[in-house]
């Protein structure tokens, strides 16, 4: 098993902290366009609706991006 160095620590946390940043406005995102998606506030129109999936297609496939890109790299180093 190898030991992590200062590096690789300061690096992981540089790294948690970016997918953090980069997750929180994307999962607001996400969260307000489920919300309009489920007419909470009213119902949308058609093209409405289209938009607002396309925003919340775009937010999740942005999010799945984030995880494996940075999610990824957090987990390679972990032990099993």
């Amino acid at each position: 098993m190898q030991v992590p160095t200062d590096a690789d620590t300061s690096q992981d946390r540089a790294l948690s902290s970016l997918r953090h940043d980069l997750r929180t406005p994307v999962n607001a995102v996400l969260g307000l366009s489920r919300l309009l998606l489920d007419e909470a506030d009213g119902p949308l129109g058609s093209e409405q609706r289209i938009q607002v999936q396309l925003i919340h297609d775009a937010a999740r496939s942005l999010a799945a991006m984030i995880d494996t890109r940075l999610g990824a790299h957090h987990h390679s180093q972990e032990g099993p």
